[in-house]
């Protein structure tokens, strides 16, 4: 069986020496039992065709179809995926997110900045105010760790 490692290894090689300049990163590496291996990449502006093609190239060069079969798909990161890298958290900076903590707590914003520990979030919440009767919806900043995701994705 081809180890996520050995792609991963491949992959990194073709984007630091080949596509250097356009700040690639892999989020995902899926491998099946019979060797259909799927690399998700992704950058700030976007993949084209081309980036996948030439990463694609330099991965199936580095392997030996003699030695062991197998089917590769490049491909960026879905729109409905999670995210699995810092890059997408700060590619998606003021867009609205859902985020599932690890205490199974869900919590949709607008993702505000992304630090390299922690998110802030931009959320709706009723609260009371002083000298009213009904809370009243206000905006609030929350802060979470990352640590205390489970998982984050863009709501569309």
């Amino acid at each position: 069986m081809i180890e996520k490692e050995k792609i991963r290894i491949l992959a990194q090689t073709a984007i630091d020496s080949i596509l250097k300049e356009k700040a690639i990163e892999i989020t995902a590496i899926e491998i099946s039992r019979d060797n259909t291996v799927s690399l998700f990449i992704d950058n700030i502006s976007g993949i084209c065709i081309d980036d996948c093609t030439t990463i694609s190239k330099a991965v199936e060069e580095g392997l030996d179809r003699e030695i062991e079969d197998f089917e590769l798909t490049v491909s960026s990161a879905g729109i409905s995926s999670p995210f699995t890298v810092l890059l997408q958290y700060k590619k998606n900076i003021g867009k609205e997110i859902v985020v599932d903590t690890n205490l199974k707590k869900r919590i949709k914003g607008i993702l505000k900045t992304v630090e390299t520990e922690c998110i802030e979030l931009e959320i709706i919440e009723k609260l009371k105010i002083e000298g009213k009767k009904k809370k009243q919806e206000q905006i609030v900043t929350l802060k979470i760790s990352f640590d205390e995701i489970k998982t984050a994705k863009l709501v569309f």
